[in-house]
């Protein structure tokens, strides 16, 4: 996907993507007002690669977990020079991984999100590899109940020059 834009799109689970043992870059596109009544309000990602950049992302719900992206069984997700708005979840209000090898999100903004655990990332059972989370920028997340800004279980994350705000 190169210069694309996905709009109100509703679904019960990943509304613009499921994607299951595929290969798939996508480019400067905008996906705005999308939601997921179970899991991954943009995509779900089950042994995939999906690498994406220079992307912007606004008002993303899922009503379970993975706002906007739920990664399972060693998927990879690179996330590089990205804005995302709004997002909302139970669990994970941005992303949501479970058994995954590695991910890198790099370079991007993080604004208005919000989950009852890991307003930003949730990260399960990923200690095979680590996923690295840099030059990020996290302004005004909010918890519901008893939430975190991140919620890790046996995994591994390295996280690097970050600046968080208001949460």
């Amino acid at each position: 996907f190169k210069f694309c834009t996905f709009s109100h799109l509703n679904a019960d689970r990943s509304t613009v993507l499921y994607a299951n043992r595929v290969y798939m870059e996508i480019t400067d596109s905008t996906f705005f007002n999308t939601s997921a009544t179970s899991d991954g309000g943009i995509m779900t990602l089950t042994m995939a690669i999906v690498k994406i950049n220079n992307c912007k992302f606004n008002k993303s719900i899922a009503g379970f977990s993975g706002g906007g992206f739920q990664l399972r069984d060693n998927s990879y997700l690179e996330l590089k020079n990205f804005e995302v708005y709004d997002f909302q979840a139970e669990i994970g209000g941005v992303v949501n991984m479970d058994m995954i090898s590695y991910s890198l999100i790099i370079s991007g903004k993080i604004e208005n999100s919000s989950a009852g655990s890991g307003t930003v990332l949730v990260l399960f059972n990923s200690d095979s590899m680590q996923s690295i989370f840099q030059n990020i920028t996290i302004n005004n997340t909010r918890f519901v109940d008893k939430g975190n800004l991140m919620r890790l279980e046996a995994s591994k994350l390295l996280i690097y020059n970050c600046t968080i705000t208001n949460s």
